[in-house]
C-alpha cells in the first residue's frame, strides 16, 4: 500500500489525516505545531521533522493548508516537500489556493519528475470527521484515477475537472457563485462552463 504523507494538521486536515491512517495507509506527518498531530501519532501515524522528511518517507505527500503563500513555501521551499520527493512522487495539494499557484506548483513538480494534483475541497469540519468532503481535482487523469482510492478515504464526491489549476478553479467559481451550497447540484453547469475547447 502506498506510503502517505500529510502536512497541515488544522480543523480540517486533522479528520482527513485520520481517515487516511484507518484506511490502512501508512502514515508520516507533519505540522508547525507538533502537539496538534498528538491524536494521530497515538493512532499509530509517524511523525516527521520536516516537509522534506515527509516526502522521503511518502509516494503521495498531502497538504492541507491556509493559503497560497504556505502552499509555496511548503511544497516548493526550503526544506520543503520537493526537496526530499523521489522521482514520480505525488503531492496533492487539497488547500484553496489561487488556481495560477497550482499551476505554478505544478510545473516545478514535473521539473523534478513527480506529479501534483489540485483538490480543494467544499464541506465543513464536521463533514470532514464524517469522512462526506466533496473533492475537486486537476491534474493528470492517470494520476486522479490512480489516487482515488486515497480520495474515497476522506469523501464520498470526486469530480476530475480536468489539467493542473482546474480544480482550484472549480472551487473558485463554486465559492463565488453559489457560496459553497448545493454544489454538486451545480456541477453540470461547471462542466459546460469549464469544457475545453
Amino acid at each position: 500500500m502506498e506510503r502517505v504523507g500529510f502536512i497541515g494538521i488544522g480543523l480540517m486536515g486533522r479528520h482527513m489525516a485520520g481517515h487516511i491512517l484507518n484506511g490502512g495507509y501508512p502514515l508520516t506527518v507533519w505540522n508547525r505545531t507538533k502537539e496538534k498531530a498528538d491524536a494521530l501519532l497515538a493512532a499509530g501515524a509517524a511523525w516527521a521533522e520536516s516537509p522534506r522528511a515527509v516526502a522521503q518517507n511518502s509516494d503521495v505527500v498531502i497538504t492541507m493548508l491556509t493559503n497560497a503563500e504556505a502552499s509555496d513555501a511548503v511544497i516548493c521551499g526550503e526544506n520543503g516537500v520537493l526537496e526530499g520527493a523521489r522521482e514520480k512522487t505525488v503531492i496533492i495539494d487539497m488547500g484553496s489556493i489561487a488556481p495560477e499557484m497550482s499551476r505554478s506548483i505544478a510545473q516545478r513538480t514535473e521539473a523534478r519528475g513527480g506529479f501534483m494534483l489540485d483538490a480543494p475541497v467544499t464541506g465543513s469540519p464536521k463533514v470532514a470527521e464524517a469522512g462526506k468532503l466533496g473533492i475537486m481535482v486537476g491534474g493528470p487523469k492517470g494520476i486522479f484515477e490512480a489516487s482515488l482510492p486515497l480520495f474515497e478515504t476522506m469523501g464520498s464526491k470526486m469530480v476530475y475537472a480536468g489539467k493542473n489549476g482546474m480544480g482550484t478553479t472549480l472551487k473558485l467559481i463554486n465559492k463565488v457563485v453559489f457560496h459553497d451550497f448545493w454544489f454538486w447540484d451545480k456541477f453540470r453547469f461547471f462542466q459546460i462552463m469549464l469544457r475545453e475547447t
